[in-house]
């Protein structure tokens, strides 16, 4: 029941059942309930609970403080994802392939690539890089957010398997960084090695495109898109193919894929507007306003 509750975000049902647990004097009759209980709570962004009920557990375990952490780390709290994983060690319980993926996550969020690296050489020294791949695909994408592509690029070769993240992730990169030839050659690769693009993967090369004003690969992609039907499934991919559409000067193109957007957002308006205002075309930016 806590597990759906997780996974629906049902915080109303997770309080029922942790009072019906206080009730019934089980919820620290086992440790594994009581994980459940904090886990759920922390995916849920009820830290103040979660906090609660990982303050009263007897006996914390790597999986007590890995639903901490990683919650932390799944809501954007880098920091506070730190400084557990550091008060961890210090009851000298061992990090596990859990603990260091949601650890190598905060350090992307609040780009600490000191411990970083530290993650990376205890992970190497384990020899855990090469046996789990979401652990690989979070070093790459802790080294991409941080700025530190080549290292990125490294630790990307290294792996022995890469899947659709893995090419994310350092893709993501590179367009963050605004190094587009790079961001396009792994583009064309992830292809090649038979890996089929996210709209993650498209958002990307998308902005790409904006910025490099490629014309023949901003239309290959818009067709690649339509041809898998992902305008009507993906609203943030509709509003960077306008947006790039506005930034190449194609403002026919951007009123078009405008047009057909399953419903509008404020980014995908602004982004239309602006493009009129720029070339001087002032009707229609109120007509679309």
């Amino acid at each position: 029941m806590l597990k759906t509750c997780a996974k629906e975000k049902n915080l109303s049902k997770a309080r029922q059942i942790h009072a019906d647990l206080i009730k019934k004097e089980l919820i620290f009759e086992d440790v594994y309930v009581a994980t459940a209980l904090l886990s759920t709570y922390a995916k849920c962004g009820a830290f103040e609970k979660a906090l609660e009920v990982f303050e009263e557990i007897p006996v914390r375990n790597v999986v007590t403080w890995n639903a901490l952490i990683a919650g932390y780390s799944q809501h954007g709290f880098g920091s506070k994802a730190l400084e557990c994983f550091n008060q961890m060690r210090d009851e000298q319980i061992s990090p596990d392939v859990i603990t260091y993926t949601s650890v190598l996550k905060a350090c992307g969020i609040v780009k600490s690539l000191e411990t970083g690296r530290v993650i990376d050489v205890e992970v190497r020294t384990k020899g855990l890089l090469q046996k789990d791949v979401m652990l690989g695909n979070s070093l790459v994408d802790m080294y991409a957010k941080c700025g530190a592509l080549e290292k990125a690029q490294e630790v990307f070769d290294e792996l022995p398997v890469r899947n659709v993240v893995t090419w994310n992730a350092l893709i993501t990169g590179y367009t963050q960084q605004e190094v587009g030839d790079q961001a396009l050659k792994c583009f064309r690769q992830m292809q090649d090695e038979g890996i089929s693009p996210t709209a993650v993967t498209y958002v990307c090369i998308l902005k790409v495109c904006g910025f490099l004003r490629s014309m023949k690969t901003r239309e290959g992609i818009d067709l690649k898109i339509r041809k898998r039907t992902l305008l009507q499934k993906d609203v943030m991919l509709g509003n960077t193919l306008v947006d790039m559409y506005v930034k190449c000067g194609a403002l026919e193109k951007a009123q078009h894929v405008f047009e057909q957007l399953p419903y509008l957002t404020v980014f995908s308006g602004t982004a239309l507007i602006s493009g009129y205002v720029e070339n001087g075309l002032s009707d229609e930016a109120l007509k679309c306003f």
